[in-house]
């Protein structure tokens, strides 16, 4: 019971647990290291732009992709422009 906590949603997302446990702790990385940087540019406007934008749209593509992957789905990110 307890051993099909921890692994039913990792599998269900096509990773092994410490698939996902990395994955986790990189997009928690990105979401803080960004929070820092929108602190910072509150602050001084004419630091870090674009860097919480880029960063959210970077981990929206790889959540979607990550997700249709799991799904079986061919999903296109809607913000990313066609080739």
């Amino acid at each position: 019971m307890i051993r099909k906590l921890f692994i039913e949603h990792c599998h269900d997302t096509g990773e092994t647990y410490f698939q996902h446990l990395l994955f986790t702790i990189k997009t928690a990385a990105t979401l803080v290291y960004s929070g820092f940087a929108l602190i910072i540019h509150g602050v001084f406007p004419f630091l870090f732009t674009t860097t919480a934008s880029t960063n959210i749209k970077k981990l929206n593509t790889t959540i979607l992709t990550r997700s249709a992957r799991a799904s079986g789905d061919n999903v296109t990110p809607m913000h990313k422009k066609a080739a």
